[in-house]
């Protein structure tokens, strides 16, 4: 079962949309938007006219890195879950990979009786070939990732603005 495109780019979006704002609110960073922009949302979808291919093999990369560390296909696992389509597998698919750049912000974060966690629960069972009531399931920070080496550096960097101060300052 495949991911649908439509969810992995809106996915990955909202992980360009956090990229940005953590480099902007970064006093240290010192981005700012380019001439003519003044939101996220005007980066992203310049990121994404310009160097979609590079933001889908991202992608691609992360989503394949939390495959192997499951041991099976994140899309396969969705399908477990009932989240079968590009509208319900978008948000869980940004929330999985955030709890894997450290955000906690996790797949399940809907409490242990959460329909999001029961589903997680039962792809768990479905996949792993659960026979007793342990609860044993996919963890749901299978692997680390470092955001600005996929993100921030590799497509946000060469769109913000970066004023760095003179020493003299």
């Amino acid at each position: 079962m495949l991911l649908e495109k439509e969810a992995i780019l809106d996915a990955a979006k909202s992980l360009l949309e956090m990229a940005i704002l953590d480099e902007i609110e970064d006093d240290d960073s010192c981005a700012e938007y380019p001439e003519g922009m003044d939101c996220p949302a005007d980066v992203i979808e310049l990121i994404v006219e310009k160097h979609l291919d590079d933001v889908m093999l991202t992608m691609g990369l992360l989503i394949g890195g939390i495959g192997q560390a499951w041991g099976h296909e994140v899309g396969l696992v969705f399908h477990h879950m009932d989240l079968k389509d590009a509208e319900d597998q978008g948000s869980p698919l940004y929330r999985l990979i955030m709890n894997c750049f450290g955000h906690g912000i996790a797949i399940d974060d809907d409490g242990p009786n959460g329909p999001m966690a029961i589903a997680f629960d039962h792809a768990g069972e479905v996949l792993c070939n659960i026979l007793d009531d342990e609860g044993k399931r996919f963890k749901a920070c299978p692997t680390d990732f470092d955001q600005h080496q996929h993100f921030t550096s590799e497509l946000v960097d060469r769109h913000l603005v970066y004023n760095v101060p003179d020493d003299d300052e």
